[in-house]
């Protein structure tokens, strides 16, 4: 299990260097999986997007891709607290109406939601259903 924290858009250099350390431990052609904790909005899908991009652009073949903050870890009232419009404008219509094709926003509607607001419980939990699932799986 390899952990990092991007901070935003991801280094180059930075993946370069963990997929090296990957490498050094496993084999490029298994598969690969990615948990991402990142807001749940067009800019985070493009934090993501980017990331398991430069992931392959380094070597790792196959890649499987989790979002972890998505609107089904919520409850309808959490959703209404949470959920934010998402800003347009011209640059952003084009990104924003790809991501809701790709995502459907939140009950069919252009609104976000930021990686912070769920539960640090819910999303612990989240990942060690998911490990135990590969676990399983394997």
């Amino acid at each position: 299990v390899t952990v990092t924290s991007l901070g935003g858009q991801a280094s180059v250099l930075s993946t370069e260097y963990m997929v090296e350390h990957i490498l050094k431990n496993t084999q490029s052609d298994q598969t690969f999986f990615v948990f991402s904790v990142v807001d749940y909005d067009p800019s985070g899908w493009i934090v993501e997007s980017n990331f398991i991009d430069l992931l392959k652009d380094q070597g790792l073949k196959t890649i499987e891709s989790t979002t972890l903050i998505h609107p089904r870890h919520y409850s309808e009232e959490e959703l209404l607290l949470n959920r934010y419009e998402i800003p347009s404008g011209k640059k952003a219509d084009t990104i924003n109406e790809r991501w809701f094709d790709a995502t459907g926003g939140i009950g069919g509607e252009l609104y976000g939601l930021e990686a912070e607001s769920l539960p640090i419980e819910r999303l612990l939990d989240l990942v060690e259903r998911e490990m135990e699932r590969l676990r399983i799986r394997s």
